[in-house]
């Protein structure tokens, strides 16, 4: 089995560091390209933490010195490096150059990748069975992350009751789901991607203190996020530029909503023959008879 990278190394470690340290290794997560080129000076500065808690923490891990630790990253680079040329040698087609349209695509697709790794089929499943037992499912993103949450809202609204979106600010949605969620019919399923976004976040930990169960999704264990969820799923970032990479978790979301619709696919198909009915008679789509497949594991 492979050596385990620095990355990997600060992922495991999540639940031994303090909340300082996990500041600063989410910061390095999200920005290891820049971190491995930094100064522990300018690193400490970045992350928002003191020099001590870069040195503690490298220490930790095992690394003598911060050179150690920094060499580390940069050799998560190079080998990002060697698998871009690898990419470019044996999935361009012939006779075409290797551009950004690649890049971007080469990027999510290892994106992807890493995600199946880590997800833990038993914890997929234990989602799924939250989500189709509970009465309310309460969606939280803010930020990019709205994105996802609009996308899961669409689609589940589609063959069910009971969504509450709170991506987008409404005090008096927000507090008729204080008033109405509890732990027996409600469960959250939340998003958050770097930079963290503290309201979604906020409320997380309000219904969190409610004992209300939390799906999280978030680019690592060491996110905000983590710390508040019950179930948690890793959907990792890369960035080429400050765009989030929001192909993993959307693919996600598309697994847990279509898990859902598994588990009670005639409800579904009626649910869904409705929406389509709907808009053939309102004359919506340019094509109204477009078959109902929905292939489940039944």
């Amino acid at each position: 089995m492979p050596d385990k990278s620095v990355l990997d190394k600060l992922q495991d470690s999540a639940s031994s560091l303090t909340n300082k340290q996990k500041q600063l290794g989410s910061y390095i997560i999200a920005n290891y390209r820049i971190a491995a080129f930094m100064n522990l000076r300018d690193l400490a500065r970045s992350a928002g933490v003191s020099e001590s808690t870069v040195i503690r923490m490298v220490s930790n891990m095992g690394y003598p010195r911060f050179f150690d630790f920094q060499k580390a990253l940069q050799e998560v680079i190079r080998k990002h490096i060697s698998n871009l040329e690898t990419l470019e040698k044996h999935e361009v087609p012939e006779g075409k150059k290797r551009g950004l349209l690649h890049d971007v695509v080469a990027l999510e697709q290892a994106i992807m990748s890493e995600m199946l790794e880590k997800i833990d089929t038993e914890v997929f499943d234990r989602a799924v069975e939250l989500l189709f037992s509970k009465k309310y499912i309460v969606l939280l993103g803010s930020g990019g992350d709205e994105v996802v949450v609009n996308y899961a809202s669409k689609f589940l609204r589609l063959f069910r009751d009971g969504i509450i979106d709170l991506s987008i600010y409404d005090d008096f949605k927000l507090v008729h789901c204080m008033n109405t969620c509890t732990h027996d019919n409600a469960v959250v399923l939340a998003y958050s991607s770097p930079r963290y976004y503290k309201r979604a976040l906020n409320i997380a930990s309000d219904l969190r203190d409610k004992n209300i169960e939390i799906i999280g999704v978030t680019d690592s264990s060491l996110s905000p996020l983590a710390a508040l969820s019950d179930l948690l799923f890793v959907t990792p970032m890369r960035y080429i530029t400050m765009i989030d990479p929001l192909c993993s978790m959307m693919a996600l979301t598309h697994a847990l909503i279509t898990g859902l619709m598994a588990k009670n696919p005639d409800k579904a198909r009626e649910w869904i023959s409705i929406y389509y009915r709907y808009t053939k008679r309102h004359d919506l789509c340019v094509r109204n008879d477009t078959a109902i497949n929905i292939y489940l594991y039944e």
